[in-house]
């Protein structure tokens, strides 16, 4: 009996070995797995966290193709477009975009971003089982410096590379590009603005910016680098122009005098700027041209606007004008932006006489004179940079036979078949110089023309509404 007592509690002793030995094999096995789960559910409620600090709600997987360079455009279009329509809130592609207005307090400017438009700005961050899309503000900032916001303009500064005397001894100069106004922004700045605006799934935001004139740098005989800031800007229309008359706009505005210097003292001349002659091998095209009073087809036809638009940036600067001759008949297309202040010019000597009409005008600032023209839409901008000696001019006008408010003693009575303007040029040292500008046609101006200027607003007709 005791011998079976003692076999018993033996054995009970061996069980109980073997059972500490198996819960603590089982606590071997599960504590690992215990604590993989808690750091899973840590991580994901981390992520979650950060996802509402600064990122975009998760892409599906599939919008990495979005960003493979190896992808066609259609593709990674195409695959940004399913993702975006499938992202959370929604589905709703209204919620990727972002309105954005841009004001110096007085003038605005809006735009629109819409994400999926921009692929190349996204960036997908895999993280265990999740992915959370994000923007990259790098990329956002160079696409921002480069291509600005559609609807908002950045001001775009430029710098004269080189100068090269042509043939005609014209100075012409190689920049970096087209200087124009626009908003003061720093786009890595206005980048993380628009990051985190999306990261907040925000619909618009509103930015306070200095809107400036642009600069042209340059780089004189000596080495010496200079400022040149804008005088003036001269506009006209071409808007109706028949496909050939367009073609010679082009030409003569984006080609002949797009990037021009004039050293201080010289006269600038326009026929040579030109490459007279003026032939179809040349590149130019046959439309109809104004000759005494009627009209013919003629090689270059529209090469008028060119000077129409300079002669016009050379008053508002208030350059002395050595040679200018309106046309023959009023003009359509130069009734807009400056009715009255027209400029022809004919390159040809006929029958070996030299009956070329020219325009010419002299840089008496202090310093070297940069003539830019461009084109935007059918407006033709001509902008004269220099150093800014003060002067400033005022056009009043336009007058014309019928005119109550022509100011006696600075312009004479007009006829009908003339349309009078006064320039009056103000100079730092206090001297004013009023000078009257006056456009004589061969048939009369037509009546209703003179009603629709009889106000004589003056400045505010030479600039169009988009560019006040």
């Amino acid at each position: 009996m005791q011998h079976k007592h003692t076999l018993h509690k033996k054995r009970f002793q061996q069980h109980k070995i073997y059972r500490k030995k198996r819960d603590s094999n089982i606590i071997q096995i599960v504590a690992p797995l215990m604590i993989s789960v808690l750091f899973i559910i840590a991580l994901s409620l981390f992520t979650q966290e950060s996802e509402k600090r600064g990122v975009i709600d998760p892409l599906p997987q599939q919008h990495n193709a979005a960003t493979d360079a190896s992808a066609t455009s259609a593709e990674r279009q195409a695959v940004t477009d399913q993702a975006v329509q499938s992202a959370p809130q929604g589905g709703d592609a209204a919620t990727y975009s972002l309105h954005v207005t841009v004001t110096d307090g007085t003038f605005t400017q809006s735009g629109r971003i819409v994400l999926h438009e921009h692929p190349e700005w996204l960036h997908t961050e895999k993280k265990l089982w999740t992915e959370t899309t994000v923007i990259n503000e790098q990329a956002l900032a160079e696409s921002l410096a480069r291509d600005g916001i559609p609807g908002i303009r950045f001001v775009q500064n430029s710098t004269i590379l080189s100068m090269e005397t042509d043939k005609q001894k014209v100075l012409r100069a190689t920049t970096t590009g087209i200087a124009h106004a626009g908003f003061q922004l720093d786009a890595a700045a206005l980048a993380g603005d628009i990051a985190e605006a999306f990261a907040k799934n925000n619909q618009s935001i509103s930015i306070q910016a200095p809107y400036t004139q642009p600069t042209v740098t340059m780089t004189d005989a000596s080495g010496a680098t200079k400022t040149l800031t804008l005088l003036a800007t001269g506009y006209s229309d071409f808007a109706g122009s028949v496909p050939a008359r367009t073609a010679n706009v082009h030409k003569a505005i984006e080609e002949r005098i797009r990037s021009i210097v004039v050293k201080k003292g010289d006269v600038f001349s326009l026929i040579p700027a030109l490459d007279a002659p003026i032939t179809v091998e040349k590149g130019w095209q046959e439309a109809l041209g104004l000759f005494g009073g009627g009209a013919a087809l003629t090689p270059g036809a529209g090469i008028c606007q060119s000077a129409t638009t300079l002669y016009r940036a050379a008053l508002l600067a208030g350059l002395p004008i050595v040679e200018k001759k309106n046309h023959s008949l009023f003009v359509d297309h130069y009734e807009p932006l400056g009715i009255g202040l027209d400029a022809t010019i004919f390159p040809y000597d006929v029958n070996g006489k030299n009956t070329a009409v020219n325009l010419r005008f002299k840089n008496d600032t202090p310093d070297d004179l940069y003539i830019q023209s461009h084109i935007e839409g059918d407006t033709v901008l001509v902008q004269l940079f220099g150093a800014d000696d003060g002067r400033k001019a005022l056009l009043e006008g336009p007058y014309f036979s019928i005119s109550k408010n022509r100011p006696k003693g600075e312009i004479r009575p007009l006829s009908n078949h003339e349309i009078g303007w006064v320039r009056t040029t103000n100079r730092a040292d206090g001297t004013q110089v009023k000078q009257p500008i006056i456009a004589t046609y061969a048939k009369p101006v037509w009546h209703s023309m003179m009603k629709k200027y009889e106000d004589a607003r003056g400045m505010a007709l030479l600039v169009p509404n988009n560019y006040q």
